[in-house]
């Protein structure tokens, strides 16, 4: 009896020696394949929380993307309107100064023209006054206004409220009275001047035919009157002794 359950055990033992090797490998398989398992489920664990990550960081992104969206918007509507107003005023401007500036150049214009005119009428006063000049006197070349108008008849008469033309004239030219002496000297010079000029030629044409006389053997020539008139005058001035 013994013999039989030894011998079955070991026949036992012979017939699960296969299985039990083909056990202890799927077991290592197994150890094995859990291990990897693991390290998978590891991974995934890994993945999904970097996943998660990410999307939080998505959606800060979108959120501060928005944000920045909005921003931007905003700062373009308001530059746009402040671009719109500052057009619109820089346009009213324009016209305003364009307004100006043909007003401006119409009153130039005019300016110019009554700037003219004044010239013209300049120019003719100017001529008149030298005409003025030609036919006035000796006596009006020396002092334009009369002896008789003096400073305290001027007062006297201001003080009486006369309206005398004369005066009014002498009381407007009253600050011009030593330039009209000093024009009135100037003149008296040259008048002498072009007198003395004018004997001078005179005397250049006696004493030319008064040579040609005395070359000639005739007698010699009488004086002009009007030499002897001036040297009578003045006797410093003589050269030679009328004939």
């Amino acid at each position: 009896m013994w013999y039989q359950l030894k011998a079955m055990l070991v026949d036992y033992v012979k017939c699960t020696t296969d299985i039990r090797k083909h056990y202890s490998f799927l077991k290592i398989l197994d150890t094995n394949m859990s291990a990897k398992l693991h390290q998978q489920l590891d991974r995934n664990q890994e993945l999904h929380d970097l996943i998660r990550r990410y999307k939080d960081r998505l959606a800060r992104v979108r959120k501060h993307k928005i944000t920045i969206t909005y921003d931007l918007k905003d700062q373009r509507q308001f530059y746009q309107d402040t671009f719109i107003k500052q057009r619109d005023r820089f346009n009213k401007e324009y016209a305003h100064d364009r307004s100006q500036l043909t007003l401006l150049t119409v009153e130039s214009n005019a300016c110019m023209k009554w700037l003219e005119n004044l010239a013209d009428k300049q120019e003719r006063i100017l001529k008149i006054a030298e005409i003025c000049r030609k036919m006035e006197t000796e006596q009006e070349k020396v002092c334009p206004f009369p002896d008789s108008i003096t400073s305290q008849s001027i007062e006297d008469n201001k003080s009486a409220g006369s309206s005398d033309p004369l005066i009014q004239i002498f009381h407007d030219f009253q600050d011009l009275e030593l330039f009209w002496l000093r024009v009135g000297e100037a003149d008296k010079k040259r008048m002498e001047m072009t007198e003395y000029r004018d004997l001078l030629v005179l005397e250049n044409h006696y004493l030319h035919h008064s040579l040609q006389h005395y070359l000639a053997g005739l007698p010699q020539l009488q004086v002009p009157s009007i030499l002897q008139e001036y040297y009578a005058r003045d006797k410093s001035l003589c050269r030679y002794k009328y004939g």
